[in-house]
């Protein structure tokens, strides 16, 4: 993949010096990453609109769950972590299923004798695949294929929400979505209380503002081989 080269200084060291509007260190060692994530007295979470108040980006994002840290991060995920957590009812998603299905056997019957309906979308998704296979190197039907007969065989005698608890290899494919291409790349909010070694090794100054790198952790030939940039839920 093309972004891989840009991202191969940030695996020399597993963490590199940069300046944008400001200078900050960007992590993508997994070492660091760990000390960077639970040593919150050392390395606390600064979010732009702390480190640049007044700012466009500080004032539309405020404080959120992504930068806070201590009391208000404890607020913020009991206020969520309910809706996160609840268990859904599949049944609607069944239904409307069931009804698309009925929708389109209905249209072939009203188009009339030899007539089908519109091809279009359809064709859309051949061209997804096509697209698919010449571009990134990978059978999409291939995977849709095994994600449709696991889902099926689960859900074929229950449609509860336990039915879809063990699905070992939609579970690796999301993951593996994930990986190649996190939702979130790149983020810029923790900042260094004190001089400390990052990980016992890298120097950290007072003040120095560190960030970590998704991409770069997850593309790392170092830790996920010769094919990390390939897509292998496998």
């Amino acid at each position: 993949m093309e972004l891989l080269p840009s991202f191969g200084c940030l695996g020399l060291a597993g963490a590199t010096l940069l300046w944008w509007y400001f200078h900050y260190i960007l992590v993508t060692h997994p070492d660091f990453l760990t000390d960077l994530f639970r040593n919150d007295e050392v390395y606390p979470k600064l979010g732009i609109n702390i480190r640049a108040p007044g700012g466009v980006l500080g004032t539309f994002s405020g404080d959120n769950i992504i930068n806070s840290g201590h009391a208000n991060w404890a607020t913020y995920t009991s206020i969520m972590k309910p809706g996160i957590v609840q268990q859904f009812d599949l049944g609607p998603i069944q239904q409307k299923a069931n009804r698309l299905a009925d929708r389109l056997i209905q249209a072939q019957k009203e188009s009339g004798h030899n007539k089908g309906i519109l091809v279009m979308p359809w064709l859309a998704r051949l061209t997804q695949d096509v697209m698919s296979l010449c571009l990134f190197g990978y059978d999409l039907q291939i995977a849709q294929d095994r994600l449709r007969s696991e889902v099926l065989d689960a859900t074929r005698l229950s449609s509860s929400p336990d039915a879809v608890q063990n699905l070992p290899y939609l579970t690796s494919v999301i993951y593996e979505v994930l990986r190649l291409y996190p939702p979130v790349v790149e983020m810029i909010n923790h900042t260094s209380a004190r001089a400390a070694y990052l990980g016992g090794k890298f120097p950290i100054q007072p003040g120095t503002n560190i960030g970590w790198n998704a991409y770069g952790v997850h593309t790392n030939p170092d830790l996920w081989g010769a094919d990390a940039g390939d897509f292998n839920p496998e």
